[in-house]
């Protein structure tokens, strides 16, 4: 984000209607929306958010680092760039965090969560959807025979041994 940029928030109600939060950007990077009685979809490219007791049902970060959003309602997270989360008592559904490196998921509907796996140290998640569960590892969702293979054409011996195994471990929490 250069200089000249300037850091937006925009709030998508229910109902459609879109309102701007950049009032809300602190530090020209940081959103705070604590106890703002919002509710909808947040759209922000703010490096740092801050979003505890809200209505807020939705996040789309893209630039965020930093996302501390606990006590909302927030069902899906797209995260592209967080490093650290924490959105814990939230009916979390859906997450795209590819390179979360620390995160807190307390108190959620989603409790399959995996740390430092592989290389990157990636954090991982595995949904149950109808008698399937699925794997989210960085940009991509898998079966576990597929994550296996995914696994296998990248690392080789106990890497890969160790990454399977957080896999499986994701997986049964999620069964």
């Amino acid at each position: 984000m250069g200089v000249q940029e300037k850091y937006y928030a925009t709030l998508i109600t229910p109902e459609g209607k879109e309102i701007d939060l950049s009032s809300n950007i602190r530090y020209d990077y940081e959103l705070h929306l604590d106890k703002s009685n919002i509710k909808g979809k947040v759209i922000s490219n703010a490096v740092v958010v801050f979003c505890r007791m809200n209505q807020i049902t939705s996040l789309d970060l893209p630039n965020a680092e930093k996302v501390n959003c606990v006590c909302n309602e927030i069902t899906s997270l797209n995260l592209p760039n967080a490093i650290k989360v924490n959105c814990s008592s939230n009916p979390i559904k859906s997450l795209k965090l590819p390179k979360a490196r620390f995160v807190s998921f307390t108190e959620t509907s989603l409790n399959a969560i995996v740390t430092d796996c592989g290389e990157f140290k990636r954090t991982i998640w595995s949904q149950k959807v109808g008698d399937n569960i699925y794997t989210y590892i960085g940009c991509g969702c898998f079966t576990l025979e597929k994550a296996i293979e995914a696994i296998n054409e990248k690392y080789s011996g106990k890497e890969a041994e160790d990454y399977i195994n957080k896999v499986k471990q994701s997986q049964s929490l999620a069964e």
